[in-house]
Parts: structure tokens; sequence; C-alpha cells
């Protein structure tokens, strides 16, 4: 896990993240000062990702990570509330089982109906976004309803 009060840290272990081949959980909350995130690619046993309250981060990491079960994203740069996209998770369809976001989400993205694996569904504090997934009403419902657990906070 990496957080702000290891900063220095933090931007060596950035730079030499591809070395850790065999990484299992990777874990950044409250990194204010990182902007971005390197291509994760190399990760290729990397089951869960939770990047949060890194308020300047503008760009998500790219890479395909292949064995991801978990990922929570939120608290970031508003430049990242619509999610363009995430590629990072789009090879994963066939194991990401949870995904928790946070924010002040406006849509979901569009991968998200690939994901046939995706067990539950987590949003935090997304007021835009609880109303669009409304089940059965919600212009972002047919994007979700697939997924068996769904929880809108």
């Amino acid at each position: 896990m990496v957080s702000s009060s290891s900063y220095v840290y933090a931007a060596w272990v950035y730079q030499d993240l591809q070395e850790f081949h065999s990484l299992a959980q990777l874990a950044i909350f409250g990194c204010h000062n990182l902007k971005s995130i390197p291509d994760l690619g190399e990760l290729c046993f990397l089951t869960r990702l939770a990047i949060q309250n890194c308020s300047n981060i503008t760009r998500l990491p790219e890479g395909s990570l292949k064995c991801l079960k978990s990922v929570e994203i939120g608290g970031y740069c508003e430049e990242l509330d619509v999610f363009p996209s995430l590629n990072f998770i789009q090879h994963s369809h066939m194991t990401l089982e949870d995904l928790e976001l946070k924010g002040n989400l406006m849509y979901l993205p569009t991968t998200i109906t690939c994901l046939i694996k995706l067990e539950e569904l987590d949003i935090w504090d997304c007021s835009k976004l609880k109303e669009r997934c409304a089940m059965g009403r919600g212009a972002e419902w047919l994007k979700i309803a697939h997924i068996p657990k769904i929880i809108i906070r």
C-alpha cells in the first residue's frame, strides 16, 4: 500500500513497478501529488487494484490486466469523473468479480457491459449516477442489469 505519507517512496515504487511481476495487490491511497500511474501491463498476477483519494490523477493506468478480481477507484481529479475508459480492466472480463466506484461520476464506463463475471458493483457518493442506475428505468440500467449484486450508496 502506498499513501501520501510516503510520497518519496511512492515515486520510487512507481518508477520500478514493472519489476514486481508477482505482485498480487496494489493499493494507492491519498497520494495527492500523483498525476498518473504508469502502465501496469507487466503485473501479470495482480488480482486487486485500489486507487482512491488521489485528487490530482488525470490518467488511469494502461495495460491489460488479465487476472484482476477486484478494482476500487475514486476520489481523483474531476476530469476523470466521466470515465473516458477503463482500458486496464477490459481484458479482465473473465476474471473481474467486484468493482467499486467512488466519487461524483455521471456515467458508467461502456466496458462494464463486457464484464461477464462481475458479481458485485458498489457505487459510493455518486448522486448523479444513483438516478441514472435506477433499476429498470435509469439511463445506465441496461449497462448493469446483468450484475447480480448492485449497491448504490
